[in-house]
């Protein structure tokens, strides 16, 4: 298989893919990477080579858990992994330095890592959803997201 290391866009959506193979970590020119509406179920650790991508939308798969290595994608912007199986995120999700926008919305989550109070740069944060009792102390750790968060409506202090 020939992987063409200057591919940009890549969408691979609503394709019934249930794996991504480990070579994507060839594909060091992408950036933006669109795998929702698939069967995936864990991504390879390769996907940290993917160094210039910036959205990645990995929306309505079979995801429990985000690879580690996901918090070395410096130039990540975008970040959608809404509607999946996700019962937490990386601990050093925080790493992110980059990240706008993150839609974590329809997963099974109860708390947020601490580390993203390092997630300086983002504006925007959808965890409508999930399994939130309250709504997680780290939320007021981030000046920058202002009220630019949506929680459900059932969710109280």
């Amino acid at each position: 298989m020939i992987f063409d290391r200057k591919l940009v866009k890549l969408d691979l959506s609503n394709l019934d893919i249930t794996t991504i193979p480990p070579e994507i970590g060839l594909l060091t020119g992408l950036v933006e990477l669109d795998l929702s509406g698939n069967k995936i179920e864990e991504l390879p650790e390769e996907i940290e080579k993917l160094e210039n991508l910036e959205k990645l939308n990995l929306t309505g798969n079979l995801i429990t858990s985000l690879p580690k290595p996901i918090s070395k994608m410096k130039r990540l912007k975008v970040l959608d992994v809404g509607e999946n199986r996700l019962t937490a995120l990386p601990d050093d999700i925080g790493d992110l330095v980059s990240l706008k926008q993150l839609w974590i919305a329809g997963n099974n989550l109860s708390d947020l890592p601490k580390s993203m109070k390092h997630l300086e740069n983002i504006r925007y944060l959808n965890l409508v959803g999930n399994e939130f009792v309250t709504i997680p102390n780290v939320l007021s750790e981030m000046p920058n997201l202002g009220k630019n968060y949506l929680v459900d409506d059932f969710v109280q202090d």
